[in-house]
C-alpha cells in the first residue's frame, strides 16, 4: 500500500479522500498541543530519516479530524516534496540526493503564507487563505521513519529557521544594512530551471533564483561555505554543453553595483557581468583554491540580469561558485544621508568625506583628476573593505603607485586607438607595465605574477593620454615593509595626505624620477622610497623613460605595445600577429611573429622604426 506523508494546512477535502493514511490509524501521530494553533504558528520536525527510498511520511494541520478542508497539504519523499492545494498537486522541490540523511522539516505560518524549511534552507513558500482559529496536528505513517526524530509545536507565534547558522564561512560577507539584492547568497535554493536546454538541471525547488542556459550546471556539496554551492562545467557547445548562471534583478541606470563571490575554477575563466554594462567581473582560473572576486559594475541602461560565463575559448573546465553579493552603491556622499554601513561610495576630486556620524565603508572609491585628489576624515569614516582609485593620466608617463590590496583590474573611459571606451578593462602588458623597487634596481613585472598589494611604478601606453582609468582593489590590509636595505618602497595607506617622518624620496612626475625630500606630503595611493643610509644619495631613476611604452599595431590591425630593453625590443600582443621591423632608412630588417602576451626581439643597438613608431635600442 503506497504511504503518504501529509502537512496539510486548514482545507475543505477529506484527507482520507485523497490517500488511505487514514484507514491505518495506528500508523499515526496526534501531536499534543496542537490544538490551539492561530494564525500563526511553527511546526518542528527534526531528525527525519527515512527507513528506504520509496517511503512518503506524513503530517496534516486541520481545524478538526472530520472537518473538510480546502487547505494544503505537502507530501514529502526522500527526494522531493510535492503540494496539494485543493485538487491541484506541485512540485515544489526535486532532486535532493541525501534523501535517506536525518533531515529537520520547519513549518512556520504568518496569516496566510506558509514557509516550508529544509534544514533551515526556504525552499517554498504557499499561500493558505483559510484562517484556524483551532485545530490538529497529525503524523501519519510514522513507521517509515526512524524513531529517533522529535516534534515542537509552537502556537500563536513563528520562529523561522536562520539559514546563515548553516554556514561556516560569511564573517567576510558585508553587514544585513547594507541589503544584499541576492535573496539565495547562499546557493542553497536549487535552480528554475528557466533557460535553453535548462530544464534537465536536477536540483529544483520553489525558491530558487537561478536560471541560465544549459543542462551542465549543478548542486554541489564541496562548498566554501555551509553545505551547497553551484558547480558549472565549462562552456562546451553553446546551447547543448555547458552551462550559464543567471539570476534577474532590478537594477537602476547609472547607478553603481558592489559585486562579489567566492568562486573556485579548474581551468575554467569567464566573467561574472550585468547586462546593460559596459565591464565586467574577470573570473580568472585559480588552480583549484577559493578565492574572492569583486568588483563595480554600472549599468549604462535599467538591468535584469546578473549571469555568470565562461571565455569563448573556454571549451572544459569547471567552476564553482559561493557566497554571492550584490548591493547597490552611491555616487556620492550627499545621497547616502545618515546611513553607518555604506557598501560603496565614490568621491569626487577636491571633497573631503567628513560624515557627521563614524561610518563603515566597505569598497572606497578615491578620485584623482591630475591637480586635486579626493580625501576622507580618517576618525569618522572607516575602511572596512576594498578601494578604488580613478586617475587622470599622461601617456608613457611613469607613477609611483601604493596597491592598498590585490589589484582584481584596470578599467578606461576615453578616446584612443581610434576607439572610444566607456569602463572598459585592459590587458596588462598591451595597455600598462608595472615596474616593483627590489634594491638596487627596478624590474618590470612578469604577466603571470600575481599583483599583489605593495608599491609600484605603472606606466601606460602613449596614446591613452588624458584618458581616465580606474583601478580597482581588494581589501585592504596592513602594510608589511621590509627594512632590511638602505632603500626601500613605502606606501601611503591612509585615505588622506601623509607625511613621512624624516627625508625619504618623493617621486616627481615632471622629472620622472625620485627625489630625496623632507616634510612633503604624499597623496592618497601614493608610493615614496624610504631610506635610513647615512649618506643617501640625491634621486634615484627607474627605467622606461627614454621612450616609454608606445603603442603599435600588427599586420592584421591587432594591438602591440613596444617597450626597449638591452639589446632588444620587447613587444605584448593582444594576440598572435606579425610586427615588421625597417631601419630608420626604410629598409626591412625582419618581420616577427608574435606570440600573444610577451615577446623579446633580439636586436643591435640603434634607431628603428617598429610599426611605424621610432625605438632607440642600446
Amino acid at each position: 500500500m503506497k504511504k503518504y506523508l501529509y502537512i496539510g494546512i486548514a482545507g475543505m477535502i477529506n484527507l482520507c479522500t485523497v490517500s488511505p493514511v487514514c484507514a491505518e490509524a495506528t500508523d499515526s501521530l496526534h501531536i499534543a498541543g496542537s490544538e490551539s494553533l492561530g494564525t500563526q504558528y511553527t511546526i518542528s520536525l527534526k531528525g527525519i530519516r527515512f527507513k528506504a527510498e520509496d517511503k512518503e511520511l506524513g503530517l496534516r494541520v486541520s481545524r478538526s479530524y472530520n472537518e473538510k478542508s480546502m487547505g494544503i497539504n505537502l507530501i514529502i519523499r526522500p527526494t522531493e516534496v510535492l503540494a496539494l492545494v485543493g485538487t491541484d498537486t506541485t512540485v515544489i522541490a526535486q532532486g535532493w540526493e541525501d534523501g535517506q540523511q536525518a533531515h529537520d522539516y520547519t513549518v512556520v505560518r504568518n496569516n496566510s503564507m506558509v514557509q516550508v524549511f529544509r534544514d533551515k534552507i526556504l525552499f517554498a513558500k504557499v499561500s493558505e487563505k483559510l484562517l484556524p482559529y483551532a485545530g490538529a496536528v497529525t503524523l501519519f505513517h510514522t513507521g517509515n521513519i526512524e524513531d529517533t526524530y522529535t516534534t515542537d509545536i509552537i502556537p500563536d507565534r513563528t520562529e523561522a529557521p536562520v539559514e546563515a547558522e548553516n554556514e561556516t564561512a560569511i564573517t567576510q560577507m558585508l553587514p544585513e544594512a547594507c541589503n544584499n539584492l541576492i535573496t539565495d547568497p547562499y546557493c542553497n535554493r536549487g535552480f528554475t530551471r528557466k533557460g535553453l536546454n535548462a530544464s534537465e538541471r536536477t536540483f529544483y525547488t520553489q525558491q530558487a533564483i537561478y536560471n541560465g542556459w544549459g543542462q551542465d550546471a549543478y548542486m554541489d556539496t564541496d562548498a566554501y561555505s555551509g553545505k551547497y554551492c553551484i558547480r558549472l562545467n565549462g562552456q562546451g557547445t553553446y546551447p547543448d554543453k555547458g552551462a550559464s548562471l543567471e539570476v534577474s534583478l532590478n537594477c537602476e541606470s547609472g547607478t553603481p553595483y558592489y559585486i562579489r563571490a567566492m568562486i573556485k575554477s579548474d581551468g575554467y575563466t569567464g566573467k561574472l557581468a550585468l547586462d546593460k554594462a559596459n565591464n565586467f567581473i574577470r573570473i580568472t582560473d585559480t588552480q583549484g583554491k577559493w578565492k574572492q572576486v569583486e568588483g563595480i559594475l554600472t549599468p549604462a541602461q535599467a538591468s535584469s540580469l546578473l549571469s555568470v560565463s565562461s571565455d569563448e575559448d573556454c571549451s572544459n573546465g569547471t567552476l564553482w561558485i559561493d557566497n554571492i553579493e550584490v548591493y547597490k552603491g552611491w555616487k556620492s556622499t550627499g545621497s547616502i544621508g545618515l546611513r553607518t554601513e555604506v557598501s560603496y561610495v565614490m568621491l569626487a576630486a577636491g571633497t573631503t568625506w567628513a560624515p557627521t556620524r563614524e561610518t563603515n565603508v566597505y569598497m572606497l572609491g578615491f578620485t584623482d583628476n591630475g591637480t586635486s585628489c579626493s580625501l576622507i576624515d580618517t576618525t569618522k569614516v572607516h575602511m572596512r573593505g576594498g578601494s578604488r582609485l580613478k586617475k587622470r593620466i599622461a601617456g608613457s608617463q611613469l607613477y609611483s603607485m601604493y596597491f592598498p590590496g590585490d589589484l582584481s583590474g584596470i578599467n578606461v573611459t576615453g578616446y584612443f586607438d581610434g576607439v572610444s571606451y566607456a569602463d572598459t578593462e585592459l590587458e596588462y602588458g598591451v595597455d600598462y607595465v608595472l615596474q616593483r623597487y627590489e634594491y638596487p634596481r627596478f624590474h618590470y613585472i612578469n604577466p603571470t605574477e600575481d599583483l599583489t598589494k605593495g608599491c609600484y611604478l605603472i606606466q601606460f601606453v602613449d596614446n591613452m593620454d588624458g584618458a581616465d582609468v580606474t583601478l580597482t582593489f581588494s581589501a585592504t590590509t596592513p602594510a608589511t615593509t621590509s627594512t632590511d636595505k638602505p632603500y626601500y618602497t613605502v606606501g601611503n595607506p591612509y585615505g588622506t595626505y601623509y607625511t613621512p617622518k624624516g627625508r625619504f624620496y618623493k617621486f616627481d612626475e615632471k622629472e620622472q624620477r625620485f627625489l630625496l625630500t623632507e616634510n612633503q606630503s604624499l597623496k592618497p595611493f601614493e608610493a615614496y622610497i624610504a631610506t635610513d643610509a647615512t649618506v643617501p644619495v640625491t634621486s634615484i631613476t627607474p627605467n622606461g623613460i627614454e621612450t616609454g611604452v608606445q603603442r603599435v599595431f600588427g599586420t592584421d590591425g591587432s594591438k602591440i605595445s613596444i617597450r626597449t630593453s638591452q639589446n632588444s625590443l620587447i613587444a605584448y600582443a593582444s594576440e598572435p600577429t606579425t610586427l615588421p621591423v625597417y631601419s630608420v632608412n626604410g629598409h626591412l630588417i625582419k618581420t616577427v611573429s608574435l606570440r600573444q602576451g610577451e615577446n623579446t626581439i633580439p636586436l643591435q643597438r640603434g634607431f628603428y622604426l617598429a610599426g611605424k613608431k621610432k625605438v632607440v635600442v642600446k
